[in-house]
């Protein structure tokens, strides 16, 4: 339950969220996307904040009703726009805020950390939208190819990592090895194979 005591972490964890918000929302809102903006995603992301703050008081039932909620919200411009002759439903924005949403909750819930890793990452990743179109379009076949190889080779190496204390230190040095090799091999034949391609 909350308690007095508990007022200065709160206040972190709301002052946290307003700014991982900002982030988000300064970047939709440079961006002129029409469904939230600057004011907005700090606002949700506060949202999910209090919701989680008040699940721990009377129950997991207001995180779910606040979310709920925002699906709402969401869900009526689009009908709106589901009317028009040739409409424009994007969603990336609207992802963003039911993750938001969820990062607000994370921080009262879970590691402070992995909420400002989640929420920082989702304001790079929107920001870098042209970047990553403009890289996904000089990729030849051979490359898209070497780069699911990569993200394979990191996901293993990702699983071993967490799973290291369940294996002997030899065995798992072995494995970190083989991962590494592999991975370095294709990001050398993945770099060289886009040098070739360069004008």
């Amino acid at each position: 339950e909350l308690g007095v005591e508990t007022t200065p972490v709160i206040f972190q964890q709301l002052g946290i969220s307003l700014l991982l918000g900002l982030l988000v929302g300064l970047q939709r809102e440079r961006s002129a996307s029409g469904v939230a903006g600057m004011r907005t995603f700090p606002l949700i992301s506060m949202l999910g904040t209090v919701s989680a703050l008040l699940a721990q008081s009377f129950g997991g039932w207001i995180v779910a009703a606040g979310l709920l909620s925002i699906v709402v919200v969401l869900a009526l411009p689009k009908a709106l726009k589901f009317k028009q002759p040739d409409p424009d439903i994007g969603t990336t924005t609207d992802v963003a805020v039911l993750l938001m949403y969820a990062v607000g909750a994370l921080l009262v819930v879970g590691p402070t950390a992995v909420a400002v890793v989640i929420g920082g990452g989702v304001a790079v990743l929107l920001q870098f939208k042209p970047e990553m179109h403009r890289f996904v379009e000089r990729l030849g076949d051979e490359d898209l190819k070497a780069t699911m190889q990569l993200g394979q080779t990191i996901t293993i190496f990702c699983g071993l990592c967490l799973n290291q204390f369940g294996l002997n230190a030899a065995q798992f040095g072995i494995n970190i090895h083989n991962v590494v090799d592999g991975g370095l091999f294709q990001c050398r034949r993945l770099l060289s194979s886009m040098g070739n391609h360069q004008p």
